[in-house]
């Protein structure tokens, strides 16, 4: 039996001056500023920021973040398998009361994940009972519930939406999401579903990536993708490519396969050859609703008698993108994209850009899909996840303040698919409507297109 103590007798003046800013309100992880290996017994916190077990098995030192992380493996590792009993912990962050007993629910509440503690949403009173939660660590090392998330981009115009339309969109989304959530069910890391499912969505013509693909002002298509892994943040990009099915496979080729994070033209589709991608010729990527498309915008051009003069009308623009939750408690994200019809000039938007169309890291993962100068000068991916793994904001705030208040305060617009690794989701989007679908515990896929 593994009894894990939850004392209160330190105070924040004396657990050390990481610990101190955070007060302060500079926020942080617990993992980055103790260090300890709390294996069983009581813990008794000193005021010199330090705890001995009372049998002497576990301590808790301040530390730097190395050390601090070495530490809290081998607490999980000492806790892992063990049962546990455990007392209760105090009110927290401003959320509601967590009563005696009410553990191991508390430590999951904690966001005990993948070798780090979030401190983030707790109130600078718990600090000292979150000294003592190394010991049940191993808690949430258990399997976690897995979560797949998907959008096929927020330039939804409800006139072009047909019933045909509707239904077909609807049964895309569904395909794409028993596709990935067959991954997660499987044990495969996060990369995995987003992998699975974008492909899908890039095979759909009823998508703006990969085989529905918008025209350029040139009457070309020209892809972007990226990819991103949450627990390694590794990532992999593409853009401007022309021959690639599936652009979210070179992506995470280039994340895994090669030293770089982004690779671009001629150059991505050079290395896409090395690596046996499959290619395809540009007619692959003709439709006849996307040339209707790029046939009206220039018309709009004539007749204001200016380049890419229907840019601020044109709502045509799109992505398709998923965040995924493994089983580990990993993240990841991806995002594909035929970019805004008639653009010009090699135009490259948001979606290849890790950290403003796409980002993950060990507590939050966004795809973004919307009018991609914005995003990329609000930085609007890892802006959202810092809000959530360094502020302590919930995913629903975090999204909405960046996608619904800082890009449209710029003139821009769209939407953003998040996740964060209690499986928690948020779908902003400001436009008529945002194709979306998640699937969880159910294992039943959900979708959605309007409000």
């Amino acid at each position: 039996m593994i009894h894990v103590g939850v004392t209160d007798e330190v105070g924040l003046d004396g657990v050390g001056e990481d610990v101190a800013r955070f007060r302060q309100g500079g926020g942080g992880w617990l993992g980055d500023v103790v260090e300890g290996a709390v294996a069983g017994g009581d813990l008794e916190a000193g005021e010199d920021g330090s705890g001995v077990a009372e049998d002497g098995v576990g301590a808790v030192v301040i530390a730097d973040e190395v050390s601090a992380q070495v530490a809290v493996r081998e607490a999980a590792m000492g806790a892992e398998g063990g049962d546990v009993e455990s007392g209760g912990v105090c009110g927290c962050g401003g959320q509601e009361e967590r009563e005696e007993g009410c553990w191991p629910d508390a430590a999951f509440w904690g966001m005990i994940h993948s070798s780090s503690i979030r401190a983030g949403w707790f109130d600078v009173k718990c600090i000292s009972s979150l000294l003592v939660v190394l010991g049940v660590f191993g808690v949430a090392r258990a399997e976690t519930v897995p979560v797949l998330v998907i959008h096929g981009g927020a330039g939804v115009v409800k006139p072009d939406m047909t019933p045909e339309r509707t239904k077909a969109v609807e049964a895309a989304l569904s395909r794409a999401l028993r596709d990935g959530y067959a991954a997660l069910r499987a044990g495969q890391p996060a990369r995995d579903a987003v992998t699975a499912a974008i492909r899908v969505l890039e095979d759909d013509p009823d998508f703006n990536a990969g085989r529905g693909a918008v025209f350029t002002h040139d009457g070309h298509n020209e892809m972007d993708a990226s990819i991103m892994d949450g627990a390694t943040l590794q990532a992999g990009a593409v853009a401007g490519v022309r021959h690639i099915r599936n652009p979210i496979l070179l992506a995470r080729a280039v994340m895994e396969h090669s030293p770089h994070v982004l690779l671009i033209g001629d150059g991505a589709e050079a290395f896409a050859r090395s690596q046996e991608i499959a290619m395809v010729p540009v007619s692959y990527f003709w439709t006849q609703h996307r040339w209707d498309q790029l046939q009206a915008a220039l018309k709009a051009d004539r007749a204001k008698g200016e380049v890419h003069g229907a840019l601020p009308l044109d709502r045509h623009f799109g992505t398709v993108g998923a965040v995924a939750l493994d089983k580990a408690g990993h993240l990841a994200a991806g995002t594909s994209t035929g970019g805004l019809t008639d653009k010009l000039w090699g135009r490259v938007g948001d979606s290849p850009l890790i950290g403003a169309g796409t980002y993950a890291n060990a507590h939050c993962a966004m795809s973004g899909t919307g009018w991609g100068e914005y995003y990329i000068r609000t930085v609007a991916a890892h802006e959202v996840c810092m809000r959530v793994s360094e502020m302590g904001q919930d995913v629903g705030k975090a999204a909405e303040d960046v996608v619904d208040r800082e890009i449209p305060k710029l003139g821009g617009d769209g939407g953003a698919i998040v996740l964060d690794d209690r499986g928690h989701v948020a779908m902003p989007f400001n436009t008529d409507g945002m194709y979306r679908g998640w699937v969880g515990a159910d294992g039943v896929p959900h979708v959605a297109i309007f409000r």
